[in-house]
């Protein structure tokens, strides 16, 4: 016969096993939400760098459009290199959120 002491004790071991595997789920899930937050944070810098360059490019852009450089435009050397700078950045961009999908879609 299993005397009450025996349950209690049993009880007690059952649930330090759970809080050791809820503990142990914590902390993963911790982990995966630091490493989301880094990853948003990347991604707002980048947002920042398009954003400066789609400043330079207006900013180049009016210039060329007030000194009637209209054709001009299409062959700027600066506006091209930041267009291109620009889709770089966005490609960076799709790879982290694709990194923090995954992350999501792990757990």
């Amino acid at each position: 016969m299993v005397t009450l002491w025996e349950k209690v004790k049993k009880c007690l071991a059952d649930g330090v096993e759970v809080l050791k595997e809820g503990t142990s789920i914590v902390a993963e899930k911790s982990s995966e939400l630091a490493k989301i937050g880094k990853i948003k944070v990347e991604i707002i810098n980048l947002n920042r760098k398009i954003n400066n360059c789609f400043n330079e490019i207006g900013g180049r852009f009016y210039h060329l459009k007030i000194e009637d450089k209209q054709e001009e435009i299409n062959n700027d050397s600066k506006i091209n290199e930041l267009v291109e700078e620009i889709k770089k950045i966005e490609e960076k961009v799709k790879d982290k959120e694709e990194q923090i999908d995954k992350l999501k879609n792990k757990a």
